[in-house]
């Protein structure tokens, strides 16, 4: 053995030493795997320092000639090395099974199953002072290896074959560079492992696997991007890890969250220091409730806590626990926070059984107005459920082109007839029955489903005017609703545009109809979207009248076709004085503007009557008819 041959243990000792520093001085947030993942340096540290002293050991025998003194010592350190190397390989795989949350699933017969070689080989290290089974020592204190020393790899390979199988059967979800790293750490120190058995005198087993242990560390272990260190806890990329590993092995549990409703306002009047003080201590204040609990930080004013124990009595506890310190306030930096809080205590996968349904519990914003603390837990957070059921529903119906779209049909008081109508989405629940557009609508504008509506209610359009010969029975025009959202695509212009060609319309048979908030959007996006419309050659009404705060002036600096006033000035209008002076005004000021007026929602005749006595062009509601499937409508205005 020359110098040079520890070498490379003496550079794996000091790597493994430094590695231990950051592991241990790491303000990460401490886990069981990390536990074990020191754990696992401690043990490489010790079998390169075994090394490393067996050398100086058996060389200090032969410049002293005490071969006896040498051999005591050199037993002694082998033993420490062999039983550092048979304890490698099973550390690994524990970590592994932390790592991937296996150990909830795990029973005691897979532990013993996990363990029994481990246990074999120790057994035959503690006799090999009799047996030299794993090696020997000459009466020069001379070391040699013993015919049973190639156990040793067969316990190693017995052990990377149970890693491979924990990282691809419980680590489905685990992110790729993770994954990556845990199987090349595999690979790499099993290399060395098989270099050192093929070529004894090269001693590089002990450095592949402390670089090994590296790579676990930088893309493992030390992960920034699912920590925020400014609260000294995981964050939202580390809580959908976290999720997506138990839902993975199937494991019920139960996450607390909690969501400061005030926190933006508080933001405006006091110190980012102060809150994010604020944030830490509630952080800390959350970890004393159970220091084994996993505590995540989903956004700024979100808090959410994975129990480990999902007991009634415990969850109970520690929710009471929180909302009793809430309702408090927090002190901090010398001022008094008032904080309105919601919390939500939900099952997982009973109350919910996917990412995307979890991730929508946790980040909702729940809020009772007036409410300082809000709880919801179990069928309170049914309504989640039914949106998800709605959306697949969106989904179905876009997909196999069960949409329906009807029409309501708008009466003119100058030609006596119906010369225009709306559109309206209708959704058929499984069984049937008509869903309320009230309930599916928002549900849509809030995901991207919302620009497959669009343009299929578009389509859906253009063929009733090329089908039923709409423009002929004299219907100019019909109403299309346009969301926010869909005025965010840019590409909206050129998909309409080309719709609408494909079936032949004129573009002046198409208006599309915007609310108030759209028409007040200042946003370049938003105008540049909407000047792009007006150039292919759409018009627009200004949807909803009445129901939004409008400063008049910015309003009215856009073109619109017609004004459509909502139902509920008319309602307004008949109970009270000024509201109905507001009303009657309202003709002249947007027949100025070369607009129309639609009255929404005439119902009786006594409404009829006072509309058509205010000089309003058009109106649309029950009085007339209610929204109609594409044929009944085509019926309706031949008839008239």
């Amino acid at each position: 053995m020359s110098i040079s041959s520890i070498s490379f243990d003496a550079a794996a000792l000091l790597c493994s030493l430094m590695l231990f520093f950051f592991a241990i001085t790491d303000r990460i947030q401490r886990r069981v795997e990390r536990s074990i993942f020191l754990l696992m340096l401690l043990n490489n540290i010790l079998a390169c320092l075994c090394n490393v002293l067996d050398f100086n050991f058996w060389r200090t025998a032969l410049y002293h000639g005490n071969a006896v003194q040498a051999n005591l010592s050199r037993e002694i350190c082998d033993m420490i090395f062999y039983a550092s190397q048979i304890t490698l390989a099973p550390l690994y795989v524990m970590y592994l099974v932390s790592l991937t949350g296996a150990q909830h699933v795990l029973k005691k017969r897979h532990y013993v199953m996990i363990m029994t070689p481990f246990f074999v080989m120790l057994a035959m290290l503690l006799t090999n002072p009799w047996h030299h089974g794993y090696f020997y020592l000459d009466a020069y204190a001379g070391y040699h290896r013993g015919p049973l020393v190639f156990l040793v790899y067969v316990e190693v390979f017995i052990y990377i074959l149970f890693g491979i199988f924990f990282v691809y059967r419980y680590g489905k979800n685990m992110q790729t560079k993770k994954k990556a790293a845990l199987l090349s750490s595999i690979v790499f120190a099993s290399v060395g492992s098989v270099i050192q058995y093929l070529v004894p005198w090269l001693m590089v087993e002990l450095l592949c696997i402390t670089l090994s242990y590296m790579a676990v560390f930088l893309f493992v272990e030390y992960a920034k991007s699912e920590y925020d260190i400014a609260c000294k806890c995981y964050n939202r990329y580390g809580f959908i890890e976290e999720v997506q590993k138990m839902l993975a092995i199937g494991l019920e549990y139960t996450i607390i969250s909690f969501r400061i409703i005030n926190f933006s306002e508080h933001e405006k009047v006091i110190e980012v220091e102060a809150l994010q003080k604020m944030s830490e201590e509630i952080v800390s204040f959350l970890r004393e409730q159970n220091p084994m609990n996993k505590i995540y930080t989903c956004d700024r004013a979100q808090f959410c806590i994975i129990l480990q124990d999902g007991r009634k009595e415990e969850v109970s506890r520690i929710r009471e626990t929180i909302l009793s310190r809430m309702k408090q306030g927090w002190e901090v930096c010398g001022q008094e926070i008032d904080l309105q809080v919601s919390l939500s205590t939900f099952v997982i996968p009973k109350d919910f059984s996917n990412l995307r349904d979890i991730m929508n519990a946790v980040t909702r914003r729940y809020n009772k107005k007036g409410h300082q603390v809000t709880v919801y837990e179990g069928k309170d957070l049914n309504f989640l459920v039914r949106e998800r059921y709605i959306e697949t529903l969106l989904d179905e119906a876009l997909d196999n082109g069960t949409f329906e779209v009807w029409f309501q049909p708008i009466y003119s008081f100058e030609k006596k007839r119906y010369v225009a109508a709306e559109a309206l989405a209708r959704l058929r629940d499984r069984d049937g029955s008509l869903i309320s557009p009230g309930e599916f609508i928002p549900i849509a504008e809030k995901s991207p489903v919302i620009l497959k509506l669009g343009r299929y209610v578009l389509e859906e359009t253009c063929r009733a005017f090329k089908e039923y010969r709409l423009l002929e029975k004299g219907i100019q025009y019909i109403e299309i609703n346009v969301a926010q959202r869909q005025l965010y695509h840019t590409g909206i212009g050129e998909e309409f545009k080309e719709i609408v060609e494909g079936y032949n319309v004129p573009f002046s048979c198409i208006n599309l109809e915007i609310t108030e908030t759209v028409a007040e959007d200042e946003s370049k996006r938003i105008k540049k979207v909407l000047e792009g419309l007006k150039e292919v050659g759409f018009s627009f009404s200004l949807d909803d009248f009445g129901t939004g705060y409008s400063n008049m002036s910015r309003l009215f600096n856009r073109e619109f076709r017609n004004i459509k006033l909502d139902r509920s000035l008319l309602l307004k209008a008949q109970k009270n004085q000024s509201a109905g002076r507001f009303l009657e005004a309202l003709p002249g000021i947007v027949h100025s503007m070369n607009a129309k007026i639609i009255q929404e929602g005439v119902e009786t005749e006594e409404q009829l009557e006072y509309v058509r006595r205010m000089d309003s062009d058009m109106i649309q509601g029950f009085y007339f008819s209610k929204p109609l499937p594409m044929k009944d409508f085509a019926d309706l205005v031949e008839e008239m």
